[in-house]
Formats: structure tokens, C-alpha cells, sequence
């Protein structure tokens, strides 16, 4: 039997196309000052992930999925991207986020958890942007 196409479907907040440019020179900044492990990524792709479904999600799943989504809803919040760090593996990227979880954002990821965990086979136990 063959294994699945991976799809790594996850849900996600995106910053605000305004903010990439300055979260690029802080990354670019700290990767040269620290000589972190990682990899840094296009700007386009920054990312705080919010829940990871898995390496493979059944395409039957995603409009349940979707659905879902769109019952969550969070009021507006500000994030400080003040803590940052590697993996030890140089492929996976350097990252940056919050000292401290926005209340907002804490909410967010729970409700996000609560609506979806029953469709993915992964285990989200935690919410750690």
C-alpha cells in the first residue's frame, strides 16, 4: 500500500504585509549576531502556527475542516515578537514570537483546538506560538 501525498495542512495567522519587512531585518539581524542554527525563511512565508493537522490530512476532511474555521472568531490583538530561537536541525527554520501569549491569542489557538482536534490525526495538546 503506498503512503499518502504529505499536505501539512495547518491554520495559521499571517503578519500584516507591512510588518514582514521589519521582522526580516530583526531575523537577518539575530542570525548573524548569534550564528543561530536555523535557516531563514522568504518573508512571505512567516507564520505563527496555530494548529498543525499533520504530515496528512484526507482531502474528505477539509470542508469539514473549513467549516469549522469559520466559526472561530477573536477580537483584535497586538503581538510582540520578543523571544527567539532554533531548532537544532539547520532545515528547519530560525524562529521568533512572543515572550508572553496575548490573552487573545491564547483564546484563539484553544477555540481553534476545541473546533478541530476531532479531524486531525496529530496531537495538538498545547498551543505554543
Amino acid at each position: 500500500m503506498m503512503e499518502p501525498e504529505p499536505n501539512r495542512l495547518f491554520f495559521a495567522l499571517m503578519p500584516p504585509q507591512e510588518s514582514l519587512a521589519a521582522i526580516s531585518a530583526t531575523a537577518n539581524t539575530l542570525q548573524q549576531k548569534h550564528q543561530f542554527g536555523g535557516r531563514l525563511l522568504n518573508p512571505q512565508r512567516y507564520h505563527i502556527t496555530l494548529f498543525f493537522f499533520g504530515d496528512y490530512t484526507p482531502p474528505a476532511n477539509e470542508p469539514a475542516i473549513l467549516k469549522a474555521a469559520e466559526e472561530i472568531s477573536a477580537p483584535p490583538f497586538k503581538l510582540s515578537l520578543d523571544k527567539a530561537g532554533c531548532f537544532p536541525n539547520r532545515d528547519i527554520a530560525t524562529w521568533l514570537a512572543p515572550n508572553e501569549t496575548p490573552p487573545e491569542l491564547g483564546h484563539l489557538g484553544q477555540q481553534l483546538r476545541k473546533t478541530v482536534s476531532h479531524l486531525s490525526h496529530e496531537r495538538n495538546s498545547g498551543f505554543t506560538p
